[in-house]
Parts: C-alpha cells; sequence; structure tokens
C-alpha cells in the first residue's frame, strides 16, 4: 500500500515531522521509501526516516541511510526490520532551502 508521508513541503530550518502524522506500518517487512526532491540547498543537508515501537517523541530514533538534500531528483531506499511507527528529521546545514516530499509502500 503506497502512503504519503510527506505532501510537499520547503524547509529553511532544521525540523521533525509532527508525531501525530507518523505513519503506522506495523504490518510491513520493508518499506520502500521514495523521497522527491525538487530543490537542494548549496550548502547540503540530510533527511533521515526515524522510527519507533510507540508513539512519543523520545522513542523515536533515525534510522541510516539518510538522504543526500544537497542534490535533487528522486531516491529510493528499502528499510527492513523498522519498529511500528515512521516519521521524517532533516538536518539541514546553514542558509540550505530545501523542498521535498516523500512516499512510502508497505510490503507484506
Amino acid at each position: 500500500m503506497a502512503t504519503r508521508l510527506q505532501p510537499m513541503v520547503r524547509l529553511t530550518a532544521d525540523q521533525t515531522q509532527e508525531i501525530d502524522h507518523a505513519v503506522d506500518i506495523s504490518s510491513a517487512s520493508r518499506v520502500s521509501v521514495q523521497v522527491r526532491k525538487l530543490t537542494a540547498g548549496a550548502a547540503g543537508g540530510w533527511l533521515y526516516l526515524q522510527h519507533a515501537a510507540s508513539l512519543t517523541e523520545d522513542a523515536f530514533e533515525d534510522v541510516s541511510p539518510a538522504f543526500d538534500l544537497s542534490v535533487t531528483g528522486n531516491e529510493t531506499k528499502v528499510f527492513v526490520d523498522l519498529l511500528q511507527f515512521v516519521r521524517w528529521r532533516a538536518d539541514l546545514a546553514d542558509a540550505t532551502v530545501a523542498t521535498f516530499l516523500i512516499d512510502l509502500v508497505e510490503h507484506r
């Protein structure tokens, strides 16, 4: 099943997706994540997928590998053994502007 994890967003500072927008993937054995990067900042930055077993702020942790926000285009990664909830976190370099959207596909 395909899910839009994040509609198009333009960031100018570090940001973490709000906890109430995290996606429950409890029945997925693996997840394909596609990030469509429409603008990239010259200073760069990274977009991390985070996962957690419970929907509490301190439970989320980064998953590797991260998505490079210094280049535009589509980038897809496959993640296995994720916990129940997923969201994203952007770590932008100074003066970076990034525009992206995120889709994920759950594989059962």
